[in-house]
C-alpha cells in the first residue's frame, strides 16, 4: 500500500495490476474503486516507485 502526498489529504491506495505505464489502483475507503491511472503520474504524486 502506498500513500499519496499530494493535496490537503492523504489517501492510501493499492496497485492491483500494472502493465507498462498503466496501473489499476484501489483507493482505501472509496466505493467506486479501482481506477486506471498512469504509473508515471502515480509515482510523481506518491511514494509509488516509477519503475
Amino acid at each position: 500500500m502506498a500513500i499519496s502526498s499530494a493535496g490537503p489529504a492523504s489517501s492510501a491506495f493499492r496497485v492491483i495490476e500494472r502493465d507498462g505505464d498503466a496501473a489499476q489502483v484501489a483507493i482505501a475507503g472509496v466505493e467506486n474503486s479501482p481506477y486506471a491511472v498512469s504509473a508515471e503520474l502515480l509515482a510523481s504524486i506518491s511514494d509509488y516507485p516509477a519503475s
